[in-house]
């Protein structure tokens, strides 16, 4: 339960010197079971000096798949951040394949690799029941973003429930847990684009993350960080003082003109129903009254008449 957002704008490095950038945005909440809480620290793993993963679902699949990437990280350092998901991932593969092993193949005294080494083994209706087991076996879900960049750019990559990892460059952001569908919706309906400059940026990714506040389970504390091609840091806690002070004065006035244009249509909506009348509102539209009879038409049926009863 919690959501994390990711988005790509456009930073100065410098004269002439144009590149991206990401900015970050996550709750602390957590949710183990019946029990929500939010405890004081982030949602956010600093893998390297320009790189950082942020992490929705199952904790403790993500907290040993965050210590098999560091552990692999301080042996062979790695700059690419499309390079770091892929390992990320590989090891939420792992794990997750053990847990499947622990489930199907521990009670027969298996596991995975003695069942890949010893299938001619076993009987062919053996090994598909199993594998169909392994395969279609349902862990606790697990998502993550990977926001980071190298000595020329920046990115954006999602590790999906699936482990399957995708770069959202183009798309310019990405969000991840229960509130990801109330944050990209805000950022979709904003046309947010990767072009934009920090602060802009800065406001809508904000502004996104309080949307997906509706979603149960998502905290209202906000951790945003900033990172560039010079590293990662947090964003000045002042300027998000400053970003939520004019996010609530926009809120205040956007609903005050909710409430004045309703009134308005109100208003008009009883004039028209009073003038003549108006679907849904109970009074039955006025109908023109009938036009009276030409006298020379009743006396011309009643010589039509006559002639009928001569004959």
């Amino acid at each position: 339960m919690t959501v994390c957002i990711a988005a790509l704008f456009s930073w100065s490095y410098g004269p002439n010197d144009y590149g991206k950038a990401v900015v970050t945005a996550s709750d602390r909440q957590i949710t183990a079971g019946d029990v929500e809480f939010e405890p004081p620290h982030f949602k956010v793993c600093f893998l390297t000096r320009k790189v950082l993963i942020l992490i929705a679902g199952d904790y403790p699949t993500h907290s040993e798949a965050l210590i098999h990437t560091q552990r692999h990280l301080a042996a062979m350092p790695e700059s690419d951040p499309g390079m770091i998901a892929e390992l990320y991932a590989s090891f939420i593969r792992e794990i997750k394949m053990r847990y499947a092993a622990n489930t199907y193949l521990s009670p027969l005294g298996l596991d995975h690799r003695d069942f890949l080494a010893r299938q001619r083994e076993f009987a062919p209706e053996f090994v598909n029941k199993i594998t169909n087991q392994l395969q279609s076996y349902e862990s606790d879900q697990t998502e993550a973003l990977v926001a980071g960049a190298d000595d020329r750019h920046s990115f954006i990559y999602l590790v999906d429930s699936q482990s399957k990892v995708t770069c959202h460059n183009d798309v310019g952001f990405a969000a991840i847990g229960i509130g990801a569908w109330h944050a990209k919706s805000a950022l979709m309906q904003a046309k947010y684009s990767h072009t934009l400059p920090y602060l802009p940026a800065l406001a809508l990714t904000f502004a996104a993350k309080k949307r997906a506040e509706i979603a149960p389970g998502v905290g209202p504390v906000t951790d945003m960080f900033l990172v560039t091609r010079n590293g990662h840091e947090p964003v000045l806690p002042e300027l998000m003082a400053k970003t939520q002070e004019l996010l609530s004065e926009f809120e205040r006035k956007r609903d005050a003109l909710v409430v004045a244009a309703m009134d308005e249509l109100t208003s008009y909506f009883t004039r028209l129903a009073k003038e003549k009348g108006a679907p849904g509102t109970g009074k039955p539209p006025s109908t023109p009254e009938a036009e009276p009879k030409d006298p020379s038409d009743e006396e011309s049926v009643a010589d039509d008449e006559h002639l009928i009863d001569d004959e």
